[in-house]
């Protein structure tokens, strides 16, 4: 089952409101069956997933592991400046830790990924292969231990 939600992150930046708590804790908990094991999640991305340029307890898989609380724990495969598609010069599939999170055998699968690909020389030589690269990504990941997968929409880009 893969299931997309519409800017997850944008849900932790927030903070505590009660808005990313009530939508975040019953999303998790709707892939979870009851088990007496504890629940592993890996959050797969870029520098947004890394929390590149934020002090470390402001990364997102942090904010979401202390909103679910310590049965719950969330590894973060994050890795700045990567992208979805293969051929660029920073492709996730050419990453450190592309194995790790493809092996990390967790329950549920957060995957984010599109921002560094819409920058221009990505996308003018490699966008045509978006999705095949996208859907091999998310099927290569959904094969390995078959975790429930949650794949979000890229925030959006800003000029500086």
């Amino acid at each position: 089952m893969v299931i997309s939600v519409r800017i997850l992150v944008e849900l932790f930046i927030v903070g505590d409101s009660l808005k990313s708590k009530f939508f975040v804790i019953p999303l998790v908990l709707l892939f979870v069956s009851f088990s007496s094991g504890q629940i592993k999640i890996g959050c797969i991305g870029n520098s947004i997933t890394n929390g590149h340029y934020l002090p470390s307890e402001d990364a997102y898989p942090i904010n979401l592991s202390n909103l679910l609380g310590p049965k719950i724990n969330v590894e973060n495969y994050g890795y700045a400046g990567t992208t979805i598609l293969r051929n660029t010069n920073h492709s996730y599939w050419d990453s450190p830790l592309f194995a790790p999170s493809l092996w990390s055998f967790s329950d549920i699968v957060i995957i984010l990924f599109g921002t560094n690909d819409s920058f221009k020389d990505n996308w003018v030589q490699n966008g045509d292969h978006f999705f095949n690269d996208y859907f091999e990504f998310v099927y290569a990941h959904k094969n390995s231990t078959n975790p429930k997968l949650i794949l979000c929409y890229p925030p959006p880009k800003f000029n500086d």
